[in-house]
């Protein structure tokens, strides 16, 4: 037991906390007992979670040759003499990321870490559930990198006095610290031992989408022992100051089915899921040859041909 305030006769709707330092790098649960009136207890709320707010100094990376508008692949093994009691990874990459360890996606958050203007804040991911992937012996830590806010040219920047203060050079700063029983630690961070290269996704940008070459895939890349990268160069740092993420991430909340799909011409299908939505399509796609091209392009509206209207 860390704190234990003891029954509080108040009407305000809130109390700060005024015990004794938080630990980090570990589970903290909260439990809640509201009295009425009549000094009848009701039900006790509980909820777990984790402490963020630490030191977050670990160094940036980049791929060693940029090329603009393509996606990169980071990663760097690692090895464990025995399973961690605990694990948690934070991880900041500009201007998205998406994390995984030993192949399997770490959350499943979309469009991490949440943009702001990374010269003055930024806001890194907190994964405390990192433990249930590692295993003994070698593991990947690994992170897709996107360009997202932080290199997003358009003509929409045209009448702007010059480029965002937060436009520059993707990179990824992270750790991953592993707690073993007896509280041994061991950290894992971004650092000259990390490797990259271009990934099959050629070009993506935050407006306009993304293009995927499946002829470039590398399966396995995400695992321990992939060959075929290059040592990563460190970067400097984006300058803001370092910051938990608080705001709830963007998640998959339900899935939507066409109500109606036409054909308006050979080749070219028209999906209408019924409803205008914040989301992404999932298709299958089989029996594919090599160099076929599959275009999806979004719209809210119909042109009288029964085609996307794509003026505005």
């Amino acid at each position: 037991l860390i704190h234990d305030t003891g029954p509080i006769a108040t009407a305000a709707p809130e109390y700060r906390y005024a015990g004794v330092p938080l630990p980090a790098n570990q589970h903290l649960t909260v439990r809640l007992t509201l009295w009425d009136q009549e000094g009848a207890p009701g039900e006790t709320l509980t909820e777990v979670f984790y402490r963020g707010d630490i030191p977050f100094d670990a160094p940036w990376v980049a791929a060693s040759r940029d090329e603009p508008g393509r996606a990169v692949y980071l990663r760097r093994d690692f090895h464990c003499e025995e399973p961690p009691c605990f694990a948690v990874l934070y991880a900041c990459g500009l201007g998205y990321h998406q994390l995984s360890l030993n192949g399997q996606a770490l959350d499943d958050a979309l469009l991490d870490p949440a943009h702001t203007d990374y010269s003055r804040r930024l806001c890194y991911a907190v994964l405390p559930e990192a433990q249930r992937l590692i295993r003994p012996g070698a593991n990947a830590l690994c992170a897709v990198l996107g360009e997202g806010w932080r290199r997003n040219d358009g003509p929409y920047l045209d009448a702007a006095p010059g480029k965002p203060s937060f436009f520059g050079l993707p990179q990824l700063s992270a750790m991953l610290v592993l707690t073993y029983p007896g509280g041994r630690s061991q950290v894992i961070a971004t650092d000259g031992q990390w490797q990259w290269r271009h990934s099959p996704i050629v070009q993506n940008h935050l407006f306009n989408g993304e293009t995927y070459d499946a002829r470039q895939a590398l399966p396995g890349w995400d695992r321990p022992g992939a060959e075929g990268f290059e040592p990563v160069r460190l970067v400097p740092p984006p300058g803001g100051a370092a910051e938990p993420m608080l705001i709830p991430p963007i998640r998959v909340k339900a899935a939507y089915h066409p109500v109606a799909l036409s054909q308006p011409r050979p080749g070219l299908y028209v999906a209408d899921f019924g409803q205008n939505i914040a989301g992404v399509v999932r298709l299958g796609l089989r029996r594919l040859s090599p160099g076929q091209r599959i275009t999806l392009t979004h719209m809210e509206l119909l042109d009288e041909d029964g085609t996307l209207y794509l003026p505005n």
